[in-house]
């Protein structure tokens, strides 16, 4: 059987490490190296090896929930489920595979299945306008999340009830609330024409602080109701759920600063999904924070630049 899929990601992998530089490419590898020495102290403990398992299954559900080419594959790739799997399961073996050097050996076999059943759930999207009155609550110039919900709707309030519902249990709802954070990062992939940008700043520094000033608000307000609840049950969990929404505000900050970094009218940016899902793990594992912070200060210095060129032309 042939696995074309593996040799499409595997250029594409190549394409992008290429493309961001040799800076990136340190931080992403000693970020890999921090990831695998978190996931294998996680496998150790029993009592931490189904956090882990739980992570890695979470992120690869999400990323197969959050794809576009689904349809794509199941055309024009023999054996998709197969193509699928073998996919996810080749780029997961790094940190999986930690599993079978511990006690907790049987957690391979598990994830194994759960990206087996995974790989079968194909969610035909057909283009459709949600929630038309949507707009009277979000403003036009936040058009990033208007559009956004409206693509996502369905999932977006699921995840987001999801995590309502559970709140008042320790560590669960901060699952859906970082998979809803992923959610919003994708908000960001497409660039907008030029005669928008220029109707929502004067210049570029001015762009830049609107949006993340105006953005990490909403993001907090999303997240209010979740954390008050939770912290109200766990006492004990306020200074992690403090954290864990600084963390997720930095992603967000990362997503809108790419964009602009890389922005270009009526582009997508979505081609730097190696970025994104480093600055993802960023926002999961505590010991990537200076990952974070590095990429944010870089990718400012270079949307305001990329940006000028367009405001002084």
């Amino acid at each position: 059987m042939r696995f074309p899929l593996i040799k499409i990601r595997l250029l594409q992998f190549n394409r992008q490490l290429l493309s961001i530089g040799i800076i990136y490419s340190i931080l992403i590898f000693l970020s890999v190296l921090l990831a695998l020495y978190f996931s294998y102290n996680g496998f150790i403990k029993v009592n931490n090896a189904y956090k882990v398992t739980g992570l890695i299954s979470g992120v690869v559900f999400f990323i197969h929930l959050s794809r576009k080419d689904l349809q794509f594959v199941h055309r024009h790739i023999e054996y998709p489920i197969q193509n699928i799997f073998a996919e996810y399961v080749l780029f997961t073996l790094p940190f999986t595979s930690l599993c079978l050097v511990t006690k907790q050996w049987y957690y391979f076999p598990v994830l194994l299945f759960e990206f087996y059943c995974t790989a079968y759930i194909h969610i035909k999207r057909i283009p459709k306008t949600y929630f038309p009155g949507l707009s009277k609550i979000i403003r036009s110039n936040n058009f990033e999340w208007l559009s956004g919900i409206r693509k996502n709707s369905i999932f977006f309030l699921a995840i987001y009830f999801l995590g309502l519902a559970s709140s008042w249990m320790e560590i669960v709802p901060l699952v859906f609330l970082l998979i809803l954070t992923a959610v919003v990062s994708s908000f960001y992939y497409e660039c907008e024409p030029l005669q928008i940008l220029f109707a929502t700043a004067k210049n570029a520094k001015d762009l830049l602080k609107a949006k993340i000033k105006n953005h990490s608000l909403r993001l907090l307000i999303l997240f209010a109701p979740v954390i008050i609840i939770n912290s109200i049950f766990h006492p004990n969990m306020i200074l992690i759920n403090i954290l864990f929404v600084f963390f997720q505000i930095l992603f967000l900050l990362f997503a809108i600063l790419l964009k602009y970094a890389a922005y270009s009218p009526n582009n997508n940016v979505k081609q730097n999904s190696i970025l994104f899902f480093f600055a993802f793990l960023g926002s999961v594992i505590p010991y990537l924070l200076p990952l974070s912070l590095i990429m944010n200060i870089r990718n400012y210095k270079k949307a305001v630049a990329n940006l000028n060129q367009y405001f002084y032309d």
